[in-house]
């Protein structure tokens, strides 16, 4: 979030700075941890005939 950003919803009645920092923590948890379990494919993972290139 930009300052700017961060400023209108510190504005907005019944939020305050506390309440905003645990909040953008929890979804920092969130975004890294699924930065962390996105799956990698394996080199010599050979697709089946039925499976199409647009299904991963």
């Amino acid at each position: 979030m930009t300052q700017k950003q961060i400023n209108e919803v510190l504005n907005m009645r019944g939020w305050g700075p506390q309440l905003l920092d645990k909040i953008m923590y929890e979804v920092n948890k969130v975004l890294n941890k699924s930065k962390k379990s996105i799956a990698k494919r394996r080199h010599d993972d050979i697709p089946l005939d039925s499976e199409r290139e647009t299904d991963y």
